[in-house]
């Protein structure tokens, strides 16, 4: 069953259980939302001749509050799945329509407002609420708006719908000028002490922790990064920064070139100054697939260099990376095309399988896809769509580059991480989608598992300084649990006591010990991975440690100039 058949048939049993009436029955909670929306539709002009659309409209409820509001209703039209509900709708006078509001059978530009009350939230399928959006933003008119009431709070006798929290409204309307108010009083406490308007539901609603639901006005001006459609049949090209892999590269390289449903893309291998034949054996296996490659040397042998000089020579108008280390699925780019295409996303990519081809690689493996172990990065603990902040091996419109840049070669490691940040500051969406697949083999030491996380931690403080963000708590938690046993273990020397430093490390083991026996595997046992997921942790804790105090210096010097520039003025 699709998204939209399941929310039909949820919509089908509300009327049954009569939810809906008693809804309509709450007289406090209907007065305040039409005293709420009439001033919304006062601030935004809203006048006689306006063209509203209603998504969800259900029997048409919200319809009479437009035209108490002041809506001529030959002006208002309203969508629902529901051809009962509609037949209601239609009884009071207003203009229909069967649809989705992910499928929309109206031109651009159609509607001056579009209204959503309690729609959102009953959606579960992120790939229906990215169309949702797109569908929203191109029958708005120019200047438009979208009125938006839904829950900001669970419901428990509603296990169908998910909550609607104003940063949860900013990632599905991303780039999306917002304005938002909590209001209505919990219809169990309502009903229970202010069933009706007046003084006492209007003191009890100014309560915040009481109010249930949110009212917002959306403008979609600044929508994504205004990139236009992407075509029918965008050109492609394929980077691939590696170094050192003349082992790997038939595996890599042969995946890119056996690519189906798609003509085949530029491909263009930016060489890290190897000295294991790499350049020769690229040759080599684009030969044998009787392709086309273009290899680019690189001196410098680090990979936003790398990425950058492959820049400079693609001539697609989609750029992919793909890492040398990394065997992508057979329909891999027509997926990315697909996506791009679907969700308006400026990146898209998918979630990554990484396995071992030893059982040390293999534990380092498990401990890389468990959420213990990386913290819940999307790409590599999920398979579900989403919106998210970064993900790896990513398909680029490749506008994106001429918007915000290329490629920042400060970065020896985090390169994409921040890129994906410049991205997403600038409202554009990375999307994941399960359908782009690809495995990446890992490191098979745990020395070379060290220097890589050491690495991440390290430079990820650089991103932060140059963003003065943070682009996630996760990227913290490794440096304080490596400050906290530092400091439990200092003080159970002091106190010769091994209680400060279990309080520490008791939870954490408790952790370790059942992560690392749910990602178990024929070929990684527990005691590996644990390992694994602990120099994961210590490495990326001390890294990034290691990168704030080399900070240090630089911000004392510029808070000193900056104290300095102010007393000579």
């Amino acid at each position: 069953m699709d998204e939209v058949e399941r929310i039909r048939e949820v919509y089908a049993t509300y009327g049954v259980e009569r939810r809906e009436a008693q809804w309509m029955n709450d007289a406090g909670i209907l007065a305040e939302r039409e005293r709420l929306l009439s001033a919304v539709l006062a601030d935004l002009s809203a006048g006689p001749t306006s063209r509203v659309l209603d998504l969800g409209c259900g029997s048409g409820q919200l319809l009479d509050e437009l035209r108490v509001a002041g809506i001529d209703p030959t002006g208002i039209t309203g969508v629902d799945l529901l051809p009962d509900r509609l037949g209601l709708a239609r009884g009071r006078g207003f203009g229909v329509a069967v649809a989705s509001g992910a499928a929309l059978p109206f031109g651009d530009d159609s509607f001056d407002l579009v209204t959503c009350f309690t729609v959102l939230s009953s959606v579960g399928d992120p790939s229906v609420l990215a169309a949702l959006e797109r569908e929203i933003a191109r029958v708005l008119r120019p200047g438009g708006s979208l009125v938006l009431y839904d829950m900001r709070l669970p419901s428990p006798q509603n296990r169908e719908v998910r909550p609607l929290p104003l940063r949860r409204i900013r990632s599905l309307f991303p780039g999306w000028a917002i304005t938002s108010q909590a209001c209505t009083l919990l219809p169990p406490v309502a009903r229970a002490l202010a069933p009706s308007p007046g003084p006492r539901y209007d003191r009890l609603a100014r309560v915040a922790v009481l109010r249930s639901h949110r009212l917002s006005v959306l403008r979609p001006g600044a929508t994504g990064m205004g990139l236009p459609p992407l075509g029918a049949h965008p050109s492609v090209t394929v980077i691939l920064p590696i170094r050192n892999e003349s082992a790997f590269i038939d595996q890599s390289l042969g995946a890119v070139f056996s690519q189906l449903g798609t003509p085949a893309p530029q491909v263009i291998v930016v060489d890290g100054h190897s000295d294991d034949g790499t350049p020769e054996r690229v040759q080599e296996v684009a030969s044998l697939y009787g392709a086309a490659v273009t290899v680019v040397d690189n001196p410098s042998r680090i990979v936003p260099v790398s990425m950058n000089l492959g820049l400079e020579q693609a001539s697609g108008q989609v750029i992919i990376r793909v890492d040398g280390h990394c065997v992508i699925e057979d329909h891999f780019i027509e997926h990315c095309l697909l996506a791009l295409a679907e969700t308006g996303a400026e990146c898209v990519g998918g979630p990554m399988e990484t396995i071992g081809e030893t059982p040390v690689a293999a534990a380092i493996a498990a401990a890389q896809s468990s959420r213990f172990g990386v913290g819940g990065v999307a790409f590599r603990t999920s398979t579900e769509a989403a919106l998210v902040d970064t993900l790896a091996f990513g398909a680029y419109r490749r506008e994106v580059f001429d918007q915000i840049g290329t490629f920042d070669e400060a970065f020896v490691r985090n390169q994409d991480d921040e890129l994906n940040l410049r991205l997403t500051q600038a409202g554009g969406r990375i999307w994941m989608d399960p359908r782009i697949r690809s495995t990446y083999f890992s490191r098979g030491t745990f020395a070379g598992l060290w220097r890589q996380y050491h690495g991440y931690g390290f430079y990820k403080v650089a991103v932060m300084r140059k963003h003065r963000v943070v682009p996630s708590v996760r990227h913290l938690v490794p440096a304080a649990f490596m400050v906290g046993t530092t400091g439990a273990l200092a003080l159970s020397l002091l106190k010769r006591s091994p209680v400060p430093l279990a309080l520490v490390l008791g939870p954490y083991g408790l952790g370790l010990g059942v992560s690392s026996v749910q990602a178990a595997t024929a070929t990684a046992r527990p005691a590996p991975i644990a390992l694994a997921s602990t120099t994961m942790h210590a490495a990326y804790g001390l890294g990034w440690l290691a990168g704030a105090a080399r900070a240090i210096p630089d911000i004392a010097q510029s808070r000193v100039r900056s104290v300095a520039t102010r007393w000579r003025k």
